[in-house]
């Protein structure tokens, strides 16, 4: 298996469990598909996806140039980065990250030691 086979194959499982993990917020598939691409358009530049609590209500993303970890709900339309809900700031990198959540996780980002 080449290289790039694995690394599809890995983010096709990423993918997967993450919207299984979505489940709690709608039993539509589709919805669920789209909401998780949603996440992932989400964490292009500064932004790293870290995980989804539990509930499915809410994710948690980490700024690399804040170095601040928030909680962005969910809507029927993606995640409302606008009014994030602040857990911690000051944090050194996205692993750090799982630190500063009490609540628990329905999903976490496979590429992060947490």
């Amino acid at each position: 298996m080449s290289t790039q086979m694995r690394v599809e194959d890995a983010e096709g499982s990423r993918y997967d469990s993450l919207v299984r993990a979505l489940r709690p917020r709608t039993p539509d598939v589709p919805i669920r598909q789209r909401t998780a691409d949603l996440l992932y358009d989400a964490e292009m530049g500064n932004r790293e996806l870290v995980g989804v609590l539990a509930g499915a209500e809410e994710a948690v993303f980490y700024s690399s140039r804040t170095r601040y970890v928030a909680a962005v709900e969910l809507t029927d339309v993606g995640p409302n980065l606008g009014a994030a809900r602040p857990l911690g700031q000051a944090v050194g990198d996205a692993n750090a990250a799982f630190d500063r959540v009490d609540d628990q996780w329905a999903w976490t980002n496979p590429r992060l030691d947490g």
